[in-house]
């Protein structure tokens, strides 16, 4: 029951207990936003595996951690309540997960799809760059969106950026939009750790 192809099985109780405690600090991500269209945005979620820790509570706080960047809920990293957990199932995992439609992936395909699309948006940040001068190195993600890339939180020059391809073990397409951006969303894992990966 605790693999990620039963949570659409798990009861609500048990999703909304993962959520509120939620802890952002045991996340590493990625993060880049730029100003061309149809291609904004594209992150990577990471948590570390242990003993303890099944593709469930592995996959909940990184969607979570998504969905936080995304709409600039900076404010839930340091504070959830039960009544916010609650909430943000209920009109946000809830239907996320309805809409799940689990596709197994090569490993190789992942690999090279994660690292393509987080390339090709860091040049795009680089090609805006002229146009949204570089402000500083103090910015983050939970304050403004600028054209840029943020590492764990934090706004870095893109010219200091690599990404190094995943070596993933296993992974799912969880979701593919079939119009002209095709953005996917993909849960995988490598031997150390699991990933979410969204645009």
């Amino acid at each position: 029951m605790n693999s990620i192809h039963n949570i659409k099985n798990i009861n609500k109780e048990r999703l909304i207990s993962i959520i509120q405690n939620f802890d952002r600090s045991k996340i590493q991500s990625i993060f880049i936003w730029t100003m061309q269209e149809y291609q904004q945005t594209v992150s990577l979620y990471s948590i570390q595996k242990d003993n303890h820790i099944s593709e469930i509570d592995a996959f909940v706080p990184l969607w979570l951690a998504s969905v936080i960047d995304y709409e600039n809920w900076w404010q839930l990293n340091k504070c959830m309540d039960e009544n916010t957990a609650s909430d943000l199932y209920e009109y946000q995992l809830k239907k996320y997960i309805e809409d799940i439609d689990f596709v197994i992936q090569e490993p190789c395909f992942i690999s090279q799809y994660s690292k393509g699309q987080i390339d090709e948006k860091s040049g795009y940040v680089k090609k805006f760059r002229p146009k949204f001068p570089f402000r500083s190195d103090d910015l983050d993600v939970a304050s403004t969106l600028d054209n840029g890339i943020y590492l764990n939180y934090k706004f870095i020059n893109e010219e200091t950026f690599s990404f190094k391809e995943v070596k993933v073990v296993s992974g799912y397409q969880l979701r593919f939009d079939k119009s002209y951006a095709g953005y996917r969303d993909l849960f995988f894992e490598s031997e150390k750790e699991y990933f979410y990966f969204t645009e």
